[in-house]
Formats: C-alpha cells, structure tokens, sequence
C-alpha cells in the first residue's frame, strides 16, 4: 500500500481593503477605460460579491475620488527651496506622463474640485512655489490654472490624436487634408514641453515687470 499526500490547500485569497480595490479598479479602467469600471465587474475582478465593496467604499463616485487621489499622489510636486522654472516644468512633465499611463484620469481630475488631500498638497506646493519665486497668491492662482489648463489640455488632445481620425475631403479642406497625411516631425506637432515653455517664459516676463515697479 503506497501513501498518498493529501490534497494542497487551496490558495488562501488576499483579504479584501481599500487599497486593493483602488488598485484593482484602477486596473479595470485602464483595461477598458471609466465606462468599463462598474462596482459588479471590480467585484467579479477582485472574487467577491459586489455588497462587499460597500463595506470600504459607499458609492462608485467616491470610489473614483479615491482613484483620483491615487493617481495625483503619482505626481511631482515642486520642491521647497527649489528654481521656480524647473520645479514647475518638472510638475507638468511627471504629471503628464502618469495621465498618459491612465488615460481615464485626465477628463477625471479636471472636472472634479480639490477635495482630496493628495490634490490639496500637490496644488498647495505649487502656490508656495509660484509665491517664493514673487508671486501674490491671486497671481500664483492664476498661473497655477493656466499650467493645469495646459497639463490637461494638452493631454487629452494627445489621447485623442491616438484614434484613428476621419478621412478629410482634399478639395473642401486641402489644407486640413496635406496636413492629415504628414507625420508627427514633419507637421511640427509639439510636445507637452513646447507649450509649458511659453507659458513659464510668460510668467517670467510678468514677474520681471512686476519687481521694475517702484
């Protein structure tokens, strides 16, 4: 008679918290994008019933803000003590490439308000930023606006410029047509960069004229 070994245990399942289900939705939209993340599909993903998420989250909607929050803190916010400039460019840079990385979080952050504290911190370094370089608060506010104008303006049009656009009539729009046809080095299409330097370049003449005054 031979011994048999019992049968392995089945693989323990990882307990259920608010940061694996972050993380998992977060997962699930970068999959298929926002309109797939629904609370029975994440619960499906995550093996369990869709009534043991509310135990963490009490609505999809702060579900979002929670992925929201978890993207921003994936951004750089400007160093104390650090060049202005710099600091700034590095803020836009990073942020762009984590919005690029999830592509259902640009239309997201820029339609919500600053509720959350990893937002609050980011925007908050950002003012002490533009305020140690000269700025009033209003002023900072404004340029702090302009530069999130621009991060997720820029961003969404290059998340567009990935579907495939509509074929162009040549004879009504031989303009629109030549320029469809060309590539991104030969259209001249910028980068992220291009725009943020006109705009630091900006708020550098501003600040400039405004140390001239007496």
């Amino acid at each position: 008679m031979t011994d048999t070994a019992p049968p392995a245990p089945p693989p323990a399942r990882l307990p259920l918290s608010l940061d694996r289900i972050v993380t998992e939705a977060i997962a699930l939209a970068d999959d298929g994008g926002i309109e797939a993340l629904s609370m029975r599909k994440l619960a499906q993903r995550l093996g369990v019933e869709a009534m043991s998420l509310y135990n963490y989250v009490a609505s999809k909607e702060i579900l979002l803000a929670h992925m929201a929050e978890t993207v921003v803190a994936g951004f750089a916010a400007p160093r104390e003590g650090g060049e202005w400039k710099p600091e700034l460019r590095r803020r836009s840079m990073t942020a762009h490439r984590q919005l690029i990385r999830h592509p259902w979080a640009t239309a997201l952050l820029a339609g919500r308000p600053m509720e959350g504290a990893a937002m609050r911190a980011y925007q908050e370094a950002t003012l002490a930023c533009l305020m140690q370089a000269g700025f009033s608060l209003a002023e900072a506010e404004t340029a702090r606006r302009s530069l999130d104008g621009h991060l997720y303006g820029f961003t969404l049009q290059e998340l567009a410029r990935d579907a495939s656009p509509a074929p162009v009539d040549p004879a009504a729009f031989p303009l629109l047509h030549a320029l469809s046809g060309m590539t991104e080095e030969e259209d001249g299409t910028p980068d992220i960069g291009h725009g943020l330097k006109l705009i630091l370049s900006g708020l550098e003449g501003q600040l400039r004229q405004k140390q001239k005054r007496p």
